[in-house]
């Protein structure tokens, strides 16, 4: 299956099950992370969506509380620990050096989150490696969507427990 079609049933899956009321085991587990970067500039966009119901339970496992999604600000002390969360589940690594990502907007689409971030790294994009294993250490079967779109160059993966990192090299 291409990647295109891998993000498409993806996305069409995301939207079909979050439009529809799930018991709190539901069958898919899938998020969608979308990294967008433009040739010589020095910050690209990152947009992470995922089940609001899957996100509260892995934050209330890593920081032993309830922590609650609705109204959350991008300032708050709940942006700060899913923040805290998400940098360590969701690694960027750009010509060999780590690439970090500040929180830019939170939007909230029925049970789903969507979260905007920056992220900063060299202009120029040889090798970039992404680690993106959220969620997977409380659901085994967490699909990880990623698109990363490079210039005019378009690429998707799934990140599984099985293959939670993904190296992807480009050239001119």
């Amino acid at each position: 299956m291409s990647g295109q079609a891998i993000l498409f049933s993806a996305l069409v899956l995301f939207n079909t099950f979050h439009q529809s009321s799930l018991p709190d085991d539901h069958a898919i587990y899938i998020a969608v992370i979308q990294l967008e970067h433009q040739p010589n500039d020095i910050t690209a966009n990152l947009q992470v969506k995922v089940f609001t119901d899957d996100l509260q339970d892995a934050l209330k496992n890593k920081f032993q509380g309830e922590i609650r999604l609705i109204n959350v600000s991008e300032n708050g002390e709940e942006a700060k620990r899913i923040t805290a969360y998400f940098a360590g589940h969701l690694k960027f690594e750009i010509n060999d050096q780590r690439a970090d990502y500040q929180l830019q907007r939170i939007t909230v689409e029925n049970d789903a989150h969507w979260f905007d971030f920056t992220l900063k790294g060299p202009r120029k994009w040889d090798k970039l490696e992404v680690t993106a294993d959220f969620l997977m250490e409380l659901f085994p079967k967490q699909s990880n969507i990623f698109q990363v779109t490079e210039g005019d160059k378009r690429l998707y993966y799934r990140l599984t427990i099985g293959q939670k990192s993904q190296t992807i090299t480009f050239s001119d």
